[in-house]
């Protein structure tokens, strides 16, 4: 499975939004220890990977954490996310 994400920011909830290979929407969330990743509707998992309270998670972090799950991830700039997105 792959990912292209772009990052909301990494801090209180770290917040990345995108698309699989499939063209289906992505939502990756990190806090309080936990990170969730859902695509479209469906929460394909939650993990707790920090100590409770958490909120910070890089991008670096994301890639670790996604390909112990099996998961490639590639980030893209948000206004090149857009612009990409317009003619999907």
């Amino acid at each position: 499975m792959k990912f292209t994400l772009f990052s909301y920011g990494t801090s209180c909830p770290a917040q990345w939004s995108g698309h699989d290979e499939n063209g289906r929407d992505v939502y990756v969330r990190y806090r309080w220890g936990r990170l969730a990743v859902e695509i479209g509707s469906i929460t394909l998992f939650r993990d707790e990977i920090g100590p409770p309270g958490d909120g910070y998670l890089d991008d670096s972090g994301l890639v670790y954490f996604l390909g112990k799950r099996g998961i490639d991830c590639e980030f893209v700039d948000p206004d090149d996310y857009a612009a990409a997105d317009s003619v999907r």
